[in-house]
Parts: structure tokens; sequence; C-alpha cells
């Protein structure tokens, strides 16, 4: 196989990956779904690389501090996502701006999810947000934003 630059990244938000191993949640068979959606693009298409950003991570550690998963679930999802450590990325300066114009207008998004589409909103490769949250699916401040900074992604709860 050769190795090729990722044309498109897909961000995934906490939400799927909580709910990809939580017992108890009903929306567990719509993460699974998700997942293998991505799971099966990326067998098919090389050129799509999975991105979680280091947010989504402290939020995982939170639900792994409070029992819902184990770590090497985790450990076992990321494999089968071809998450590795360059797939990890921090907030840039910028995503951090970002982040902060968009929490001045919209106090409704808490400052995590304001990072996270922040991030996606400044990575010019981003193809995908995929998340649960009502919050930032059809949100019409992030839309602005995309169009001013010329980058249109979807945020979607399903991979197609």
């Amino acid at each position: 196989m050769v190795d090729c630059m990722p044309l498109q990244n897909v961000y995934i938000d906490t939400d799927i990956l909580m709910f990809y191993h939580d017992k108890k949640d009903d929306k567990r068979m719509a993460a699974r779904s998700t997942v293998t959606q991505v799971e099966r693009s990326l067998d098919e298409n090389h050129e799509i690389k999975v991105k979680i950003s280091q947010v989504v991570l402290g939020e995982l550690m939170m639900h792994f501090c409070n029992g819902r998963c184990e770590s090497d679930e985790m450990n076992k999802l990321f494999k089968k996502l071809n998450v590795g450590h360059s797939d990890m990325p921090s907030a840039s300066l910028e995503a951090l701006v970002c982040a902060k114009e968009i929490l001045d207008v919209q106090r409704r998004i808490n400052p995590n999810d304001a990072l996270i589409v922040s991030q996606v909103l400044t990575d010019s490769l981003a193809t995908w947000l995929l998340t649960t949250d009502t919050k930032l699916i059809g949100n019409k401040l992030i839309e602005e934003k995309m169009e001013a900074l010329n980058h249109r992604f979807t945020i979607a709860s399903s991979f197609h």
C-alpha cells in the first residue's frame, strides 16, 4: 500500500466515541453504525484521515474516570479507525481565536464544543465533523463562519 497525503479529514466528536461503548445508552447503535460507516470508507479510500482533537481526548478521559468505558476498548476503537499520534491535533492559535469569536456571539455552545468545531473550521482538509450535538448540527453561526472562511464541511451524526 502506498502512503498518500490525506485529502480529507474526518473529525469525530466525543459523543460518538462515548456512545460507541456505552452499554446503557440508546444512542449506542447509531454511534456504532457511524463508526462502521467511517471504517468502511477508510478501507475504500486511503485519502481519508480520522482526527480526534485533544479536547475530545480530554473529555474521553473524564468518561474513563467515571467508569463508563475501559481504556483498552477505546484503544481498539482508535486502531479500527487508524487513529495514531499525529491524528490527535491540539488547537492552533487560529482555532483558539475562532472559538473565542463563536463564544462571544453564541453562549449556548460550551467552550469545549466551540474549540472542537473551531479546529474543524480552521483545518482546510476537514470535510466532516461527526457529532450528535444538536447545538452544532445546523447551527447558523457555524455555517456563517464556514462561509466567511470559504470552507464547507458537513456536521452530522452519520457518515456517508
